[in-house]
């Protein structure tokens, strides 16, 4: 069996201070897909005036990988082609990278 991303006491922080910006969990959420399916997908919105909620909750799971990988864990990323690279009608781009655990990272 492989193993598994502990919540330490510093991810479930950053995990809190995501909840104050925008959907719940979305950090542990993140690590629950990891250690389910060895993967998951992360987006955020680039958008123009002003740093987008989904942003700011990307930037604190960057945090987190860097959290994890202290664990041991090692990350393969994948950015993920969108299939409307048009700005959204709020004039913001999406952009989306695939994190999946190296077989290296799974025991």
């Amino acid at each position: 069996m492989s193993k598994k991303i502990e919540l330490t006491p510093a991810l479930l922080r950053l995990n809190e201070q995501a909840n104050k910006i925008y959907d719940f969990n979305k950090i542990t959420e993140y690590i629950a897909d990891l250690n389910r399916n060895g993967f998951t997908q992360v987006g955020y919105l680039s958008s123009c005036g002003s740093t987008h909620s989904t942003l700011k909750i990307f930037r604190l799971w960057l945090k987190a990988v860097k959290l994890i990988e202290k664990q041991g864990f090692v990350f393969t990323k994948e950015d993920v082609k969108q299939k409307n690279a048009y700005a959204t009608i709020n004039g913001g781009f999406r952009t989306e990278t695939k994190y999946t655990l190296a077989p290296a990272s799974q025991f």
